[in-house]
């Protein structure tokens, strides 16, 4: 499930003003398996006062427990998303999750990914020792601690690893080309046919292998933009292959909702910039 070029695909996701999100890696054994854990807090906000966070398609199935002062801990399964969505933060929000790397989610739990590719589902429905594991979360001081333990006990039950084999080849492949490759060529390469490329990719991922494609490029290219401030959108679209600078502003505003400019406008304009590290994911904590 994991090769080198897995970790130059570390998908970004950012907080904006007065949202913090922060990143907090896995024990290294789960680091095939899950990208990181996260935390996102509104409690910078006024009373009354709520903010949009904007997520961005990664390719990955997360795992996301939203804290309730009364319920505790509500844990549910999040698909693979093909586009971005805003979530309103408010002063009382709080949520943690496990972003799973693209397959991982399949790897560990044995589940089809497309079953939850644009839903999000209890987590006790998926496996009912979450419902457990929820009121662990209540009471737990150190809850990444507590995910670890749950997960590597999943780890140790799971399948042979030669069943990962295929999937991770052909994601070594797109990671090599930063997204921008042929389904054709990807079979050609995986020697493998078109359709067992959609079925693995369905299976594994959730998304097509086009479209999981377009969100890898797309994910490369932004961290590009922030990574070199000093290119312009023409030289970081030509870099990526797109066919112009029109093409690629139309790809990264289905992803973003915005143009790359104002997107980087609007990332860079308060102070919290200073925080984002890219290229790490121990304890990040990240604002626009």
């Amino acid at each position: 499930m994991y090769s080198s070029l897995s970790n130059s695909f570390m998908p970004l996701q950012f907080g904006n003003e007065k949202v913090r999100y922060k990143e907090h890696s896995p024990t290294v054994a789960l680091l095939p398996y899950i990208a990181c854990y996260w935390t996102v807090t509104g409690e910078e906000l006024s009373i009354g006062e709520k903010k949009y966070l904007k997520v961005l398609p990664d390719g990955c199935i997360d795992f996301i427990f939203q804290e309730d002062r009364s319920l505790g801990c509500i844990g549910k399964v999040t698909g693979a998303m093909s586009q971005f969505a805003d979530i309103p933060i408010h002063r009382s929000s709080a949520f943690l999750g496990i972003r799973f790397r693209p397959g991982g989610f399949h790897s560990l739990f044995q589940v089809a990914a497309s079953s939850h590719t644009g839903h999000s589902i209890t987590l006790s429905d998926i496996d009912k020792s979450w419902a457990e594991i929820q009121y662990r979360l209540n009471e737990a001081d150190d809850k990444i601690t507590l995910l670890n333990t749950v997960l590597l006990q999943k780890l140790k039950h799971r399948k042979s690893v030669q069943n990962d084999l295929p999937i991770t080849n052909l994601l070594h492949h797109i990671y090599q080309q930063r997204g921008n490759i042929k389904v054709q060529q990807l079979a050609k390469d995986g020697f493998m046919s078109t359709r067992n490329v959609q079925r693995l990719f369905l299976d594994w991922i959730g998304l097509s292998p086009k479209t999981f494609c377009r969100i890898v490029r797309i994910q490369f290219s932004l961290r590009s933009l922030l990574c070199n401030r000093d290119d312009s959108v023409a030289e970081i679209s030509a870099s990526f292959g797109y066919s112009d600078q029109a093409h690629f502003i139309r790809e990264f505003r289905n992803h973003t909702g915005m143009t790359p400019t104002c997107y980087l406008s609007d990332l860079f304009k308060t102070s919290s910039h200073s925080a984002i590290r890219i290229g790490e994911n121990n304890n990040n904590e990240r604002g626009n």
